[in-house]
């Protein structure tokens, strides 16, 4: 079953195989992979034929209502595909893998979930790596709208099954990006990288706040993946939570210190009455921006702005509303 070389526009690293996909997935009825398996005897893993049988098994399970190809996608080749269904309620959806063993096609629900259930359903989009018995997946999970999460998970297969036996869910509610290191040959599955958002802890935001931003390193050794680093970012919120922490712990003269004479009264009097973060327009445009942001409302009562640059932000205006 072990497949070699590369991946068709998919970067390769040695004999193995990284595949982007999303994912979550309803219960389906348990003859849908038995009845696609049959209906691919003989066929390839790739083009138009392919794509019929995946959309014709998938009507007749009703898991799609029309003949629409946007609600399944498939990545990979001949060697080994991942199928992601979409169901029509637009909520539910299946991930497959697909290979060939043994003379004929195998197919195999990997996940089930659906995309309102919150984490811990799977849905995954990301970096999918094959190698032998081995699947590892780097990607994104989510539930609905803007809930996101990053997510490792791993794959050991046995007996001609698909097993998991590691499931990785980083951050808090809301989450950023996860992949596979890349190098000069390609991707490398043995490390990976990943941007969390985290919750503050001596402010309180809400979910379309400002939050905490990490850069993670995760290394993939003896079957497991493990965090090896964890870096803060050097946001203006963070340097906002710094200032709050020393509020909570009652450290008014190093708090006056790094805040300056003119604005540490306002500020130290607005944090104490509350910490209750909220975002203030406009902010930065593109990815992260709000976490980026440099103005930030304190309870809806007070304005606070820091002007500066990454690791040398500093207070510029504090003002009631």
């Amino acid at each position: 079953m072990a497949a070699k070389g590369s991946l068709r526009s998919r970067t390769w690293w040695d004999d193995r195989h990284v595949l982007a996909f999303a994912c979550a997935a309803v219960i389906p009825k348990a003859s849908f992979a038995g009845d696609l398996e049959q209906a691919l005897l003989g066929q390839k893993l790739t083009g138009t034929p392919f794509h019929r049988t995946i959309l014709a098994e998938a009507k007749k399970h009703g898991l799609i209502v029309q003949d629409d190809h946007h609600l399944f996608h498939t990545s990979g080749d001949q060697r080994g595909v991942v199928l992601w269904l979409w169901a029509s309620n637009g909520y539910d959806c299946l991930l497959f893998f697909l290979w060939p063993e043994g003379g004929r096609n195998r197919v195999q629900l990997l996940e089930r979930g659906t995309t309102v259930e919150g984490p811990g359903t799977d849905c995954v989009r990301g970096d999918f790596f094959w190698r032998k018995d081995e699947l590892r997946i780097a990607g994104i999970g989510s539930a609905s709208g803007n809930w996101s999460w990053p997510e490792l998970l791993a794959y050991r297969e046995s007996d001609g099954r698909w097993q998991k036996t590691q499931a990785v869910l980083m951050g808090d509610e809301v989450a950023g990006d996860t992949r596979f290191a890349r190098t000069k040959h390609g991707i490398d599955p043995d490390h990976v990288l990943s941007r969390v958002r985290v919750y503050p802890d001596a402010l309180s935001a809400c979910h379309g706040c400002p939050h905490r931003l990490y850069d993670d390193k995760y290394t993939f050794q003896r079957g497991q993946f493990t965090r090896t680093s964890r870096r803060r970012l050097p946001t203006p919120l963070a340097t906002l939570e710094d200032l709050a922490a020393l509020e909570v712990a009652g450290r008014r003269r190093e708090f006056a210190k790094r805040v300056g004479p003119r604005f540490e009264g306002r500020l130290w009097e607005a944090l104490a009455r509350d910490r209750k973060l909220s975002w203030h327009f406009p902010q930065p445009k593109g990815k992260y921006s709000w976490d980026w942001g440099k103005r930030f409302e304190l309870n809806g009562t007070w304005l606070v702005s820091l002007d500066g640059k990454a690791g040398a932000w500093h207070v510029v205006s504090v003002h009631p509303l």
